[in-house]
């Protein structure tokens, strides 16, 4: 047999090989799909127009829609047709338990855009304006989640980012006492243990200040002072138990918006569905507040 003849079968039986090798890929990968939109369904429903996944366990969601429901939808207060979108869900790695829990992930969503409307806001006590009201129809984000799962500890940590062009850019570091299958079945029972926020600023405040200046019917100009004294106001009335140094950081980030650091690091485990049996006065050092202002080149590092 000619050596071409025996190199044209192998590579026929190679080719066919790889073809079984993706269509197996694609196979389990719609089915992990399939259980990671079931386990997750009570935050939300999630849909999607085509999936693609390497034979080295990477993969892209395209046309990713998710509808909040249930507990989520109730929290955030969105309207029933609400939908999150992204044109893209990149998987840049996954590792699953034996059980198919999560042990790893490295996230990406592509042009994420959270609508915006005068009726979506976040539930809460004197809560600011809502986003529509600053001249956002939509929040337009980048952004990418890197989650690991410590089973022995109970832990689960979340580094992430959002980036918004004409918004504001979050990273942030988050650990939670919980297991992913509690994130999933019992999100009430989620424990925060530690949380670093960092934000900057790329217009927001900026809108925010604009806008606050209008309802109260004052000049831009002498807005931060004013807010200021409001705030001052609230901390008093609430009985806010949060340290000086925050308090004289948050007055200066008012008067220079460009970038802040907020952590919470609780003494003990808080459990998250509690915070509400409190009076918003001690959430502070229940939580570990602390807020501290940054400068915009730190606030995009982080330490």
């Amino acid at each position: 047999m000619r050596l071409s003849t025996l190199l044209l079968r192998a590579l026929l039986l190679t080719a066919v090989a790889l073809g079984l090798a993706q269509w197996w890929a694609l196979r389990e990968a719609e089915l992990a799909t399939q259980r990671f939109a079931y386990q997750w369904q009570a935050y939300g429903q999630l849909r999607y127009d085509s999936l693609w996944v390497n034979l080295w366990g990477t993969g892209v969601l395209r046309g990713v829609s998710l509808q909040p429901n249930g507990l989520t939808q109730a929290t955030l207060g969105t309207p029933l047709d609400y939908r999150i979108t992204a044109r893209e869900v990149r998987i840049d790695r996954i590792d699953l338990a034996d059980d198919h829990s999560l042990e790893r992930a490295r996230i990406r969503l592509i042009d994420l855009s959270l609508p915006m409307s005068d009726g979506y806001r976040l539930r809460g006590r004197d809560v600011p304006p809502a986003l529509s009201a600053l001249g956002y129809p939509s929040l337009e984000l980048q952004a990418s989640f890197d989650i690991r799962s410590l089973p022995q500890s109970k832990l689960l940590l979340v580094d992430g980012q959002l980036l918004g062009a004409d918004s504001a850019d979050l990273r942030f570091d988050l650990q939670l006492d919980a297991t992913p299958a509690q994130l999933a079945n019992a999100p009430d029972q989620v424990g925060l243990r530690k949380l670093q926020l960092d934000y900057r600023d790329r217009g927001l405040m900026g809108r925010y200040l604009d806008r606050r200046a209008t309802e109260l019917g004052i000049g831009r100009e002498i807005a931060p002072e004013v807010l200021i004294g409001l705030l001052d106001q609230r901390a008093k009335r609430e009985k806010w138990r949060w340290d000086t140094a925050s308090a004289a950081a948050l007055r200066g980030f008012i008067r220079d918006p460009r970038g802040f650091r907020v952590v919470l690091d609780p003494p003990a485990e808080v459990i998250l569905r509690n915070l509400n049996l409190y009076e918003v006065g001690d959430w502070a050092p229940l939580l570990g507040f602390r807020f501290q202002a940054l400068a915009p080149e730190a606030a995009a590092t982080k330490p």
